[in-house]
Formats: C-alpha cells, sequence, structure tokens
C-alpha cells in the first residue's frame, strides 16, 4: 500500500483556513485506505489526528509529525522547514505519494528524487515584488518532469497558463465539503437548532461564516445592519479574532448583530442551517479573490440556505450550477443590502435548498480519489484497485 505524505505550513492549532483543507483532505486520504501522514513545522512531538478530531471533525486516525525549523527575526522559517523535510524523505519509501503547498518544500523533495504533488492556490501575494518572485519560483519549479501542479479552481489555472506554465501539467479539483456532516445537520429542523445554540426563534437570520480580515465586506454586513435595525432581523457573523471583532463593535450602531468569535470547524454546519440567508460579501481588495476557491462557498451550498454573493470568476465556475443564489456586482454596497430585504421578503428563497446530492462531486473524498488518479495516471503508475 502506498503511504500519503502531506507537507504543509499550516498551524492547525490557529484560525485560518488553511489547517482545516490540510485536516479534511489527510482524513479523505484515509477514508480511501491510504496511510497518511502530515508534516508541519516545529519543535513538538508527534500526535495522533484523534487528538485534533472535536476541532476539525476528521473520523480516521492518522498521525501529524513535526519537522523542527529555525526563524532569525521571523526569516527562514520555511527555507528551513523545506531542507527539514528534504532529508525526512530519504526515510520515506519510493512509492510515497507526497503532496505539499510550498513551492520551495517541492523543489527540495525533488531533488531527493520525490514525484510530487504541488496543489496551487493563488496568483498573487500582497506586494508586487513578492508576488514576482513568487511566481518564479512555481515557473521554475514546473519544469520539472516529477511534479504537476493542482490549481483549486479553472480561473487559477488559466492564470498560471497565461503566465506561461504548461497547461497539460495543471490540474484542477476545487476545494471541498464535507457531505456527511451536512446530510446529518439537514435532518433536524431549524428550529430545533436554534434552540440548541441560543438563537431566537422568531427572527430572520443573516449569517457570514469565516474570516473577518480586510475585503471580507464585514463592513458591508455592519451597514445592511443599521438599515434593517428596525425589521425583524438578525446579522450573525461567525469567526474572527477578538481584536477584530472589537474593532466592528465599536462601529456597531444597532443592536441586531451578533459576533459569535471563533468557532470549530466541526460545529460550523450547525451555525449555517440556523440561518435564512447567508452572505458573503468579497471585494476585489482581497489579495487572493482572482481565482481563489473558498471553502465557503462549498459549505453555504451544502447548508441548504439561500446565498447572497458578488460574482467573481472563481465562484461562479461552481455556482452557475446551483438554484437558491443571487450574485452582484462586487463592491456594489446599495445592491447587496437591497437584496438582502428581496431575498427574506420571498418565501420561495426562504426554503431548504436540498443541493446535496448534486454537491457530491465536492465531497473530500471524491477531492481525494481524484488527486490520487491524477498522480497514476500522469507517472504512467498502475492505480490501485481501492481507487479505480
Amino acid at each position: 500500500m502506498h503511504n500519503i505524505k502531506i507537507i504543509s505550513t499550516s498551524n492547525l492549532f490557529g484560525i485560518h483556513a488553511n489547517p482545516i483543507q490540510i485536516m479534511k483532505m489527510a482524513d479523505a486520504f484515509s477514508d480511501t485506505g491510504f496511510n497518511v501522514e502530515i508534516f508541519l513545522p516545529g519543535w513538538k512531538k508527534s500526535i495522533n489526528s484523534s487528538e485534533l478530531s472535536g476541532r476539525y471533525g476528521v473520523k480516521n486516525n492518522f498521525k501529524i509529525n513535526f519537522i523542527p525549523n529555525i526563524s532569525i527575526k521571523k526569516k527562514f522559517a520555511i527555507i528551513t522547514f523545506a531542507i527539514g523535510s528534504f532529508f525526512k524523505s530519504f526515510n520515506w519509501d519510493d512509492r510515497a505519494i507526497i503532496i505539499t503547498r510550498n513551492e520551495r518544500v517541492a523543489v527540495l523533495l525533488m531533488r531527493a528524487g520525490k514525484k510530487v504533488i504541488y496543489e496551487n492556490h493563488t496568483f498573487y501575494y500582497p506586494s508586487e515584488d513578492i508576488t514576482l518572485k513568487y511566481r518564479q519560483r512555481v515557473k521554475a519549479l514546473m519544469k520539472n518532469k516529477n511534479v504537476f501542479m493542482i490549481a483549486i479552481s479553472k480561473r487559477l489555472k488559466e492564470l498560471w497558463v497565461n503566465y506561461g506554465l504548461n497547461s497539460c501539467k495543471i490540474f484542477v479539483a476545487h476545494d471541498g465539503v464535507d457531505l456527511a456532516e451536512f446530510k446529518r445537520i439537514a435532518k433536524f429542523k431549524k428550529k430545533e437548532l436554534r434552540k440548541k445554540l441560543g438563537f431566537p426563534l422568531e427572527k430572520e437570520i443573516i449569517c457570514y461564516a469565516g474570516s473577518l480580515s480586510k475585503g471580507r465586506g464585514i463592513e458591508f454586513i455592519l451597514d445592511a445592519a443599521a438599515f434593517y435595525k428596525d425589521k425583524n432581523y438578525l446579522f450573525l457573523i461567525i469567526g474572527g479574532i477578538n481584536s477584530e471583532i472589537n474593532k466592528y463593535k465599536n462601529k456597531l450602531t444597532s443592536n441586531n448583530v451578533i459576533f459569535t468569535g471563533y468557532i470549530e470547524n466541526s460545529k460550523v454546519p450547525l451555525y449555517l442551517r440556523c440561518a435564512d440567508l447567508l452572505v458573503m460579501p468579497y471585494q476585489r481588495k482581497v489579495v487572493t479573490i482572482d481565482g481563489c476557491s473558498p471553502m465557503k462557498v462549498f459549505e453555504y451550498l451544502a447548508s441548504g440556505g439561500y446565498i447572497l454573493t458578488p460574482i467573481f470568476s472563481s465562484f461562479y465556475e461552481v455556482m452557475k450550477d446551483f438554484e437558491g443564489i443571487t450574485l452582484y456586482e462586487p463592491e456594489n454596497k446599495t445592491k447587496f443590502i437591497f437584496e438582502i430585504d428581496k431575498i427574506l421578503s420571498n418565501p420561495h428563497a426562504l426554503k431548504f435548498h436540498d443541493r446535496l446530492d448534486k454537491l457530491d462531486i465536492y465531497s473530500w473524498q471524491n477531492r481525494a480519489k481524484k488527486l490520487i488518479n491524477i498522480y497514476f495516471q500522469f507517472f504512467k503508475l498502475d492505480v490501485p484497485p481501492i481507487i479505480r
């Protein structure tokens, strides 16, 4: 049996989306029968995935290892982790399937004679200088015969191909969703879940879940809350750290907004199912917006709620196949606010939009099988019977 090694720079104990994807994919690879190990930077002792099952909702046991690295004035942490991965890889079976989202790690692993799946999530970084150097590293990496890229959207693949990368070495696999959990939650009535979580039964809930960082449109939500302060609406904002939450709380001019703070990913489906309307008013100022594939898209779809979202190409390439969605031009706050009331005044919009069967192609398990199949086909290897 082949082993799968996932090399990541994510912080599994943080609040960002990256570790969620890492843990969900590791769990899905385990479902297919592979032995999975995750390798992260740090000086901790190895732990078992069961220690984080409550946080991420993973069901399988796999090992999480740490490779020591050194940071000097916040520099060299990734480089030293990549070097550590290089030396660690000499202990791995040559048949091991290696996946990483870091181009520096991928380069050194190939120098160790390994074949690598390089998963890519962005074409951009905050500054032009960093972006240029990053793209040059990726371009050099992709010239090697022992690597191919998994891009998380068709738009992201298009950006890299336009930059000069070989289209035949780039495959698309959008992010995924834990369908089993959403199917379990779908059996409950909305009122039951609201009682469980302590939310009012009589109000119509407009929900946002995710980062409160710049460009996520939290100001749009607060302005909408102020505009509808006399309506029976409750605006629920899930996620964020205390400093971000306090900043936005200081801007409130109405009492119809609840900030939950960070909620463990395993519990997010409960909160989404409570909502009448799900919003994600992303703006163009989000650095990675052109080509990104947020897990939020798939979680919102799986929840069965109506969705209000701006039109971005990588959102649209997924959402165009589903009902119960209103799209608007990014940055158009007036349209965003107007559509909230229009949607909530429509009884058809408030019904449960069952998209679960149609979302099956986006399950983490199918994504894992897709990556493994691409790996064996690209390197012209025999595909294990368990994933055929």
